[in-house]
C-alpha cells in the first residue's frame, strides 16, 4: 500500500482535454494565467471557470473537460491531490465533501501556486495549508438527499464486478430487470455519462493502480480487456495526461 499523503503536481496538457474519469482522493485544480476558458463537466453539472480559479472535486466524481488557452500553447494547470484520510484527519470526521466545484477563495489558488513552487517540506506545508483552507471555506457533511437511485447504485456494482472487460449493457439490464433505455437515463442522470463511460474510468483507475504495484502495461492492458496496449495507452493518456509507462513503477 502507498504512503497516504498529499500530492502535488504541475501538469501540461497538449490535448487541452480530459475525457470522463475519477480520482480516488480529493482534488484541487489551479489554472495558469495562459487559459482563457475551461469547460467542465462534473457529474450533472457543467461549468466554465478561468484562469486563476481553483475547481474543487470529491473521490469519485465523474469530470471531464476542455480548455482554451493563449495562442493555443498547452493547458497548464497545478493540481493538489489529498487522499480521504488526510481529509478526515484534517476535519476529524469522514463524512465531508466540497460542496461547490468551485472554491472563491483567492488565497487558496495562492497556496496551490506556492506549493507547486516550492519543494520539500515548504510544498508539502503549502499544500497542506491549501487543502484546510479549502475545506473550511467549501465543505459539508453529506447529506441523504446526494446518494443515488436504488437502480444506479446496483448498476454500479454490476460493473464494478466486469472490470476484465467492457461493459455488457444488455447483461447488466438483464440483471436488474429494466430496459436499456431506463437504465442508461437513470445512469446519465445521476453520473453525468452512460454506463460504459462510467465502467470505462473504473478499468483505468484500476489500470493506474496496478501498473503503481509493479504491474507490465501488456499485462494490465490484457487483464482490463483492452484490445491491445495501444488501446489501452490511447485511453489512459486521454484521461491522465500522461502515459501508462510513466506510472509503472518496478516493485
Amino acid at each position: 500500500m502507498q504512503h497516504e499523503r498529499l500530492v502535488v503536481e504541475r501538469l501540461l496538457v497538449p490535448s487541452r482535454s480530459f475525457r470522463p474519469h475519477t480520482h480516488d482522493e480529493f482534488v484541487l485544480s489551479l489554472n495558469a494565467e495562459s487559459v482563457l476558458c475551461e469547460r467542465i463537466k462534473l457529474d450533472r453539472q457543467r461549468l466554465v471557470v478561468g484562469s486563476g480559479s481553483v475547481t474543487a472535486y470529491n473521490p469519485d466524481q465523474v469530470q471531464s473537460s476542455t480548455a482554451e488557452t493563449v495562442d493555443g500553447v498547452a493547458w497548464e494547470c497545478m493540481s493538489i491531490y489529498a487522499p480521504p484520510s488526510v481529509v478526515a484527519s484534517l476535519t476529524g470526521r469522514g463524512d465531508v465533501e466540497f460542496v461547490r466545484a468551485v472554491v472563491a477563495d483567492t488565497r487558496v489558488a495562492d497556496g496551490i501556486r506556492r506549493a507547486v513552487h516550492a519543494s520539500g517540506v515548504e510544498s508539502e506545508e503549502w499544500a497542506m495549508w491549501s487543502v484546510s483552507e479549502a475545506l473550511a471555506v467549501n465543505a459539508t457533511v453529506r447529506g441523504a438527499e446526494e446518494s443515488v437511485t436504488a437502480l444506479v447504485d446496483a448498476a454500479r456494482r454490476l460493473l464494478a464486478r466486469e472490470l476484465h472487460k467492457p461493459a455488457s449493457l444488455d447483461e447488466v439490464c438483464e440483471q436488474l430487470g429494466a430496459s436499456r433505455d431506463v437504465v442508461v437515463r437513470a445512469f446519465v442522470r445521476e453520473t453525468g455519462v452512460p454506463p460504459y463511460a462510467w465502467q470505462l474510468q473504473l478499468r483505468l483507475k484500476e489500470g493506474q493502480r496496478r501498473l503503481r504495484q509493479g504491474g507490465r502495461v501488456s499485462d494490465v492492458a490484457a487483464e482490463l480487456g483492452f484490445t491491445d496496449q495501444a488501446h489501452f495507452h490511447r485511453h489512459y493518456r486521454a484521461a491522465y495526461a500522461r502515459t501508462p509507462g510513466q506510472d509503472f513503477r518496478r516493485p
